[in-house]
């Protein structure tokens, strides 16, 4: 499992980064390998992505592990994951901006009803992570890694260390990759409150230019919405990016 935390200031940031490299955001992902790129061509772009992130706002965590796991420590690892991707692994967040989301990438019953077990972790992993760092409010979005660059770069960079392990397993990557294990305990905590993200509501099938116009405002649209009213073009001046801007206007 894989976390990106990028403030919302830098978010123009990491989409830029993603377009540079030819990763295709709210185009490709890590099951979808953007076209005319090889598996080792993928990979080699996924380590200029990290070291990119060297000089940059933006932290990440990742953890692997073997065997099988229940449900209940599944939903403990994404809180424990995102937990290190928003301190960067050092109990610290440098210049980091306000309260946190916590947007998980999956079906809506992934951890049961409304994400009861994964909303029960999340009351564990952060109880009184607000004091100590920062508000993390729990969200749910299916698809997310076509909406969100975050999203977008965490599946990346879980597709590249999946394809790394049979190799040389955690210490052949040459990044910091966690090994979980079953010392944590389940948690029967009450469930942390599941936030929304804003839709939009019209019947039509979502279309590459919603998913992009979802990010700018911070909205998202689910699988029955399209953006509406308001065309890309019209959003897309609020950027300050000209990369961002010309990839969502020319090339989407």
């Amino acid at each position: 499992m894989t976390a990106v935390q990028c403030p919302r200031s830098h978010g123009e940031l990491l989409a830029e980064l993603l377009i540079e490299l030819g990763l295709k955001p709210w185009k490709s992902k890590s099951s979808s390998t953007p076209q005319g790129m090889s598996g080792t061509e993928l990979s080699g772009t996924i380590e200029q992505l990290l070291s990119s992130f060297d000089s940059s706002p933006i932290t990440w965590h990742a953890v692997a592990g073997w065997g099988t796991y229940t449900v209940d420590q599944r939903a403990a690892t994404a809180c424990i994951v995102a937990s290190k991707a928003l301190t960067g692994g050092s109990g610290s967040i440098p210049e980091y901006e306000g309260p946190a989301a916590l947007v998980h990438d999956g079906g809506s019953r992934m951890y049961g009803s409304r994400q009861e077990l994964f909303r029960r972790a999340a009351t564990r992993q952060f109880n009184g992570f607000g004091d100590r760092v920062t508000p993390v409010y729990i969200t749910q979005l299916q698809d997310g890694d076509r909406v969100y660059p975050e999203i977008t770069a965490a599946d990346y960079i879980a597709g590249y260390i999946r394809s790394q392990l049979p190799e040389g397993g955690i210490e052949g990557l040459g990044c910091d990759i966690q090994r979980i294990d079953d010392s944590w305990n389940v948690s029967d905590d009450p469930p942390s409150t599941l936030y929304s993200l804003r839709s939009r509501n019209r019947r039509q099938s979502q279309q590459k230019h919603d998913r992009a116009a979802a990010w700018i405002e911070g909205r998202r649209p689910s699988s029955d919405d399209v953006w509406g009213d308001q065309p890309l073009h019209s959003l897309a001046n609020r950027l300050q990016s000209d990369v961002v801007q010309g990839y969502l206007l020319d090339e989407l």
